[in-house]
C-alpha cells in the first residue's frame, strides 16, 4: 500500500469526517488514507491544535468514532456575492485538477451552482470570461531588483520618471 503524503492525508481524514454524520473509527480513516492507526492518531492530534473541530466519542462495543461538527465551523448560509465569488472562482482551481482539493471545489461550486438561477450562471460566466487570471510558475525576480524597487519607489511617490 502506498502512502499518502501528509496534506493528501489530511484532506482524506477531512472528506471522511465531513462526509459522515455518524463519523469514523481511527482503522477506518487508517484504511481510506492507508496509513497506520498510529499516523492517524498523529494526524487527528495535530487537527485538533490548530482548531478543526473534531470530537471524540464512544459508540457500542466502546469503539471511538471521530466526528467533524461541522455546525460549529461553518457559517449556515452564504451571502450571494460571497456565493458568486465562489462560483467564478472555478478557473483559480485549475491548476489543482486531478487533486483531492480540487474535487472537493468542485462539490461546492456545484452546490451553488444548483442555487443559482440560469440567468444568474450566464451573468457570472460572462463576468469571469472578463477576468484573467493566471498561473505562472513563480519567477525569480532578483535579477531585476533594482529595477522593481525603483519602480515600487515612484509607484509610492506618485511620479513618473
Amino acid at each position: 500500500m502506498k502512502e499518502l503524503a501528509t496534506i493528501d492525508r489530511h484532506w482524506t481524514i477531512i472528506r471522511v469526517l465531513s462526509s459522515r454524520d455518524d463519523g469514523a473509527t481511527v482503522q477506518e480513516l487508517a484504511q481510506a488514507a492507508r496509513v497506520s492507526e498510529k499516523t492517524i492518531r498523529r494526524d487527528l492530534a495535530v487537527m485538533r491544535r490548530i482548531g478543526l473541530p473534531l470530537s471524540e466519542t464512544v459508540g457500542i462495543r466502546n469503539a471511538k468514532h471521530w466526528k467533524m461538527d461541522s455546525n460549529r465551523f461553518l457559517p449556515a448560509a452564504l451571502r450571494w456575492d460571497e456565493a458568486a465569488a465562489l462560483y467564478m472562482s472555478k478557473q483559480l482551481m485549475q491548476p489543482l485538477a486531478g487533486t483531492m482539493i480540487a474535487e472537493s471545489f468542485h462539490g461546492l461550486t456545484r452546490k451553488i451552482e444548483l442555487a443559482l438561477s440560469n440567468k444568474a450562471k450566464l451573468h457570472l460566466d460572462r463576468i469571469t470570461k472578463s477576468i484573467q487570471v493566471r498561473s505562472d510558475p513563480s519567477t525569480d525576480h532578483q535579477p531585476r531588483k533594482h529595477l522593481l524597487d525603483n519602480l515600487q519607489l515612484a509607484v509610492e511617490e506618485q511620479r513618473l520618471t
